[in-house]
């Protein structure tokens, strides 16, 4: 079957498309960037152009026009995207003159593709490096219940079966006899 050329909401927009998963968006560690951190990894993801994950670049020459920051800036933001688990280092830059060469990243939410003459450091892979998904808060681990921060100091009580059993519950219930 061919491309339906009027369906609704599927016009290519010129230029490209430059998204970020919902799933993403709502991890906790994307929701903890700063605006500037924020601002860079969207124009990583506009590098991005369906078979070049892991030939991104942060480098100021090519960022810097499009509002990232001084040099120092987008030097910042890339250290926070990379300790916030949203981008990889696929290869190492190098400031040697001549053959000098900028580093490279790949997004962590897609599998890294091959980039031919590129050497980069990172194998390519057929699943992504992360993967984002919001089940680890809505199902919080039995031990320590720790499925948001308002739950971080609570303690988990024992019943004589060792069964969890919840603060609550202990002083409704009766022993019958």
């Amino acid at each position: 079957m061919g491309k339906r050329p009027n369906a609704k909401g599927r016009v290519d927009a010129p230029g490209g498309f430059a998204g970020i998963p919902r799933v993403v968006m709502k991890h906790p560690d994307y929701q903890s960037l700063s605006g500037g951190a924020v601002k860079l990894l969207l124009e990583l993801s506009s590098q991005f152009k369906g078979k070049n994950n892991g030939d991104l670049t942060t480098a100021h020459s090519v960022v810097g026009n499009r509002g990232c920051g001084a040099k120092d800036t987008v030097k910042a933001n890339t250290q926070k995207l990379i300790d916030a688990g949203m981008i990889i280092q696929t290869r190492e830059g190098r400031f040697t003159n001549p053959g000098g060469r900028c580093a490279l990243y790949a997004l962590t939410w897609l599998a890294i593709d091959e980039c031919p003459g590129k050497d980069l450091s990172v194998s390519p892979t057929s699943t992504p490096p992360r993967k984002f998904s919001l089940k680890i808060n809505k199902n919080p681990c039995p031990e320590t219940r720790h499925g948001s921060s308002q739950k971080l100091g609570r303690q988990n009580q024992r019943d004589a079966k060792g069964r969890y059993s919840s603060p609550q519950k202990l002083g409704r219930l009766r022993v019958v006899t």
